[in-house]
C-alpha cells in the first residue's frame, strides 16, 4: 500500500499576509509513497490484529468486493510469469523506487524521468490497469503537484484514482492515499471546499480498514489540521495535531520525518495565536529532526529555517532574522528555481523585516518579484497574491503614498474575502491595516466601520492576551476617542496589528 504525503508548510504569516503552508503551504512534503513491492509485501498485515470485531466486520466486506476481480487479476498473474514481461515489470519497480528515494531527497529533475520509464515499462506489458501503474501514477502527480504543475497533477491523480478503484474497490487504503494526496492539491489551489470531503473520506477509509491508531491516520489527521490552520479553524487545527502527535509516539515504528512536519505545523499554529515560546521550541526541534535526517540542503529544512526567521521578526529579537531568510531562499532557489511560489514567499517574508528596519527601498523590487511570481504561478486572485499586495502596501505606505497603498489593500481585501470567506483572521488584518490608511486620512467613520467587523472576526479565533489583540484594541479606542465615542472594550477580546 502507498504511504501518503503529509503536509508540512513552509510560510509564516507577515502580521497582515495570508499564509500558504505560514507554509503550507502548502508546501513541498518531504516523504513520499511507497513503492509498490511495499504494499505487494503485505504493510497492512500486522494491523489486523489492532482492529476491533467492528472494524474486522468491515474489512471482510472490503475484501468481498475485491474478490469481483480476482478472475481477471489471476489472468494477469499467469501473464507475468512470461519471463520476458517480468524482467520488465521488476525493472519497472525498481526506477519507481529509485524515483522516490530521489524525490524524498528533493532532487525532483533526477527523478521524473525515472517515473515516466517505470510507466512506459507497464504499457509495454500491458499493465495501464494495474495497481502498480496506478501507484506511479500517483508518485508522478506527488511530484508534478510539489512543482506547481497543478493541471497535470491533477489528470495523473485522476488517472491513478480510476485504476485502484476498478482494480481493488473503493474501500481499499490505496484510494484513501490518493484521495489525501490530491486533498493537498486542491489546498494549493485554495480549493478548500471540496478538499475537505476528500481528506474526511480518505480519513474514514483508513480508520475503517487500518484502525484509528494507523501512523497513515496520523497523517490525514495531519493534514486536515494544516488545511484548517490555512482557513483560520484554530482551535480544530490544534486538536488534530496534537491527535495526530500522539499516534505518533505511540506508534512502534516511529517515523521522525512525518513527527517533524506535524510539529512544524503546530508551532505555526501557535505562531498565529501569538503563543511565541511554545512556537520557537516546536521550530526548533523539527529544524534540529530535519537537518539530522534529511541534511542542510534539504527543502524542508528551508521550511523550518524560513518560518523561525519569520518568528524572530515578529519578536523583534536582537537575533538578526536575514541570514535565515537568506538561507531558506538559497535553498529554495536550488530546489524550484527562481520563479517557485515558496521563493515567493521568502522575498516577501524577507522584505517584511526590510520594512521593519526602515529599509522600504530594499524591499520594495523584492515584493514586486513576489507579487509576479504568485499572479503567474497561482493566479491573480489566489490568497498568496494577497500577502504580496498586503506587504507591498505597507511598503508604499511607508513613503507616504497612501493612494496606492489603499488600492493594493482593497484588492487584498476582496482577494480574501472571496478566497477565505469574510470571518478569516486574515481578513481581520487586511481590515486593520486599510483602517489604519483610513485613519490617516481622518477618515474615521469608514475606519471604525472596519475595526467593529475585524474585532467581531479575531474575537472568534484570537484571545485577548494575543499580540495582536493588544495592539488593535489601543488603535479601535483612540479611533472612538477621536469620532467622540465610548467603546465597551472589555469585549474586545481580539484584534489585528496595525499597518507598519
Amino acid at each position: 500500500m502507498r504511504k501518503p504525503i503529509r503536509i508540512q508548510t513552509h510560510e509564516a504569516k507577515l502580521h497582515f499576509q495570508s499564509s500558504s503552508n505560514c507554509s503550507p503551504s502548502p508546501g513541498s512534503p518531504s516523504g513520499g509513497p511507497l513503492s509498490p513491492q511495499g504494499r505487494k509485501a503485505g504493510g497492512e498485515r500486522t494491523i489486523v490484529t489492532k482492529l476491533t470485531a467492528s472494524v474486522l466486520v468491515r474489512c471482510l466486506v472490503v475484501i468481498a468486493g475485491a474478490m469481483l476481480h480476482l478472475p481477471s487479476a489471476l489472468a494477469e498473474s499467469r501473464e507475468v510469469l512470461n519471463p520476458a514481461s517480468a524482467s520488465l515489470l521488476e525493472r519497472a519497480g525498481e526506477l519507481n523506487a529509485s524515483a522516490e528515494r530521489l524525490k524524498a531527497e528533493g532532487r525532483y529533475m533526477e527523478s521524473e524521468p525515472l517515473y515516466r520509464e517505470a510507466l512506459d515499462l507497464f504499457r509495454q506489458v500491458n499493465r495501464e490497469e494495474d495497481p502498480n501503474t496506478a501507484d506511479v501514477l500517483n508518485n508522478l502527480a506527488e511530484l508534478c503537484r510539489i512543482q506547481n504543475r497543478w493541471e497535470e497533477a491533477n489528470r495523473l491523480y485522476q488517472q491513478a484514482l480510476f485504476i485502484i478503484e476498478k482494480t481493488l474497490g473503493a474501500e481499499h487504503p490505496s484510494v484513501a492515499t490518493t484521495l489525501n494526496n490530491w486533498g493537498q492539491l486542491l489546498v494549493a489551489k485554495a480549493d478548500y471546499e471540496k478538499a475537505e470531503p476528500a481528506y474526511l473520506k480518505s480519513l474514514k477509509i483508513w480508520k475503517m480498514t487500518l484502525g484509528p491508531k494507523h501512523p497513515y491516520v496520523a497523517t490525514g489527521l495531519n493534514n486536515l489540521a494544516e488545511m484548517y490552520r490555512i482557513q483560520g479553524r484554530y482551535k480544530e487545527a490544534e486538536s488534530l495535531y496534537k491527535q495526530s502527535l500522539e499516534i505518533r509516539k505511540e506508534s512502534p515504528e516511529l517515523d521522525e520525518t512525518a513527527t517533524a512536519a506535524t510539529l512544524n505545523n503546530l508551532g505555526l499554529l501557535y505562531f498565529h495565536l501569538g503563543q511565541y515560546g511554545q512556537s520557537e521550541r516546536l521550530l526548533r526541534q523539527a529544524l534540529t529532526i530535519r537537518e539530522r535526517l534529511l541534511g542542510r540542503c534539504h527543502p524542508d529544512v528551508a521550511s523550518s529555517l524560513s518560518n523561525l526567521a519569520e518568528l524572530l521578526r515578529v519578536q523583534n529579537r536582537h537575533t538578526r532574522p536575514e541570514p535565515l531568510y537568506r538561507r531558506a531562499l538559497q535553498i529554495w532557489e536550488m530546489t524550484f528555481g527562481q520563479d517557485d511560489p515558496k521563493v515567493a514567499l521568502c522575498l516577501s517574508n524577507l522584505a517584511a523585516w526590510y520594512l521593519g528596519e526602515g529599509k522600504a527601498g530594499k524591499a520594495i523590487p523584492l515584493l514586486e518579484r513576489s507579487r509576479s511570481i504568485r499572479e503567474r504561478v497561482l493566479g491573480p486572485d489566489h490568497p498568496e497574491v494577497a500577502g504580496s499586495l498586503s506587504t507591498l502596501a505597507a511598503a508604499y505606505y511607508s513613503f507616504r503614498q497612501t493612494a496606492q497603498a489603499e488600492q493594493l489593500l482593497v484588492r487584498a481585501l476582496a482577494i480574501r474575502e472571496k478566497a477565505l470567506g469574510p470571518n478569516h483572521p486574515d481578513v481581520a488584518r487586511n481590515q486593520v491595516s486599510l483602517a489604519t490608511i483610513y485613519c490617516g486620512q481622518h477618515r474615521y467613520t469608514e475606519a471604525q466601520e472596519l475595526l467593529q467587523q475585524a474585532t467581531s472576526n479575531l474575537e472568534k479565533s484570537l484571545t485577548a492576551d494575543n499580540p495582536e489583540a493588544r495592539a488593535c484594541l489601543q488603535q479601535y479606542t483612540a479611533v472612538l476617542r477621536k469620532t467622540h465615542q465610548s467603546g465597551d472594550t472589555g469585549t474586545m477580546n481580539g484584534m489585528a496589528k496595525t499597518l507598519r
